[in-house]
């Protein structure tokens, strides 16, 4: 998984427009992701947040089994910091 930070919209009703759509909802949320964690019995609960045991930045699969429930803030904290880490490693590091 790779990606860029960008900005492709314009306002936040561009946002949502993108969002009510399947392929909108795919590339940024990874629903079909989600939707396959929940029929595994994923369920998250208030504040909760899916999130990758093994994150692919780190040679973590994008699957569902590769899912579990974590706070929202702790989740993104903690990515955070790996991202941090990992930022300026050349390609291909291990």
């Amino acid at each position: 998984m790779e990606g860029t930070l960008t900005r492709p919209w314009q306002d936040a009703d561009a946002v949502q427009a993108e969002l009510n759509t399947a392929d909108g909802q795919e590339r940024y949320l990874l629903a079909s992701l989600a939707q396959e964690a929940a029929l595994q019995g994923l369920a998250p609960g208030q504040g909760q947040v899916y999130d990758f045991t093994h994150p692919p930045v780190l040679g973590g699969e994008v699957s569902a089994g590769n899912l579990g429930l974590l706070d929202f803030v702790v989740g993104l904290n903690i990515a955070g910091q790996i991202h941090g880490q990992v930022r300026d490693l050349p390609p291909g590091s291990r």
